[in-house]
């Protein structure tokens, strides 16, 4: 899926699988399998995907609706699956409260430079 690109988010989109790979892996380096993390901004999901593959549980903390609505339909995003998708501003949220709840150790994102 390809959605437009609302500039006044600062959205692009990943499609490089090398790239992808990479920041997946910079992203992980050094934690364990199975750990919850924190995504800021998936979009359309390269990145969470990549994460998914490589065997984590990611909470995905996104703004634009129809990313919200795109990401909640993946079967991984199904009650008890690795997937949890949050609608949410980064910017606004409660981040000792969102912690705690998940127990996440670490946030990543491939955010925009802008």
């Amino acid at each position: 899926m390809t959605l437009p690109t609302r500039k006044h988010l600062g959205q692009h989109w990943l499609h490089d699988p090398l790239v992808i790979g990479r920041i997946a892996q910079a992203c992980t380096e050094d934690l364990v399998a199975g750990a919850p993390l924190i995504e800021i901004g998936p979009g359309e999901g390269a990145l969470t995907r990549a994460l998914l593959q490589r065997g984590y549980r990611v909470i995905a903390l996104e703004l634009d609706p129809r990313c919200v609505q795109h990401l909640q339909q993946w079967p991984e995003a199904q009650p008890g699956g690795p997937l949890q998708v949050q609608a949410g501003d980064a910017l606004a949220t409660d981040w000792p409260s969102l912690l705690r709840q998940t127990q996440a150790r670490r946030v990543v994102g491939n955010l925009p430079y802008n």
